[in-house]
């Protein structure tokens, strides 16, 4: 029987915008599919030293109630992992290993950032990935959010579900 996860990224109270907020109804409804026998959260927390503040002069995100999940999100979560980075990295690796997760669909926010280091993580780890982005946005822009989806596509080919509705209105 294959074991199938939902890796939620990053939907937390300083990334849920006008924007971004249109994509939770999405998230919310896969939190409750029944394919999914693992779900991972993930959380971006910005410390001090770290290259976000002192090169890209991004102060944001440091403390509550900015890091804090979404609460549906952090209800319905398996695991939650805190990461100071875009990709969740081996924490996530070992989770997918564990559960012996043979397919993970990821979805959150920002598309262009955390979603796509994520899902290309997983794939250069030689596990099948998908991206609903029915189920992601981003604050960077109409561009930037074209953008993702083109890199996605490339980078883990046909296995991204183009809603085709932009989160940008």
């Amino acid at each position: 029987m294959s074991r199938h996860g939902l890796v939620v990224i990053d939907v937390q109270n300083g990334f849920i915008s006008e924007y971004t907020s249109q994509c939770l109804p999405a998230i919310y409804e896969l939190l409750g599919d029944e394919r999914f026998d693992v779900i991972v959260a993930t959380r971006f927390f910005n410390p001090e030293g770290s290259l976000y503040r002192s090169q890209i002069h991004w102060q944001r995100l440091t403390e509550s109630p900015e890091i804090d999940l979404d609460p549906r999100v952090q209800e319905a979560a398996d695991y939650i992992l805190d990461k100071p980075s875009y990709s969740a990295g081996q924490n996530l690796l070992d989770i997918v290993r564990r559960e012996n997760l043979d397919e993970v669909t990821v979805v959150g926010i920002d598309t262009d950032v955390c979603v796509l280091m994520n899902a290309a993580l997983l794939f250069d780890n030689n596990i099948s990935v998908s991206v609903d982005t029915r189920a992601c946005a981003t604050n960077g822009g109409p561009e930037a959010e074209k953008a993702a989806f083109r890199l996605l596509q490339r980078f883990i080919g046909g296995q991204v579900r183009l809603s085709g509705v932009s989160t940008f209105r």
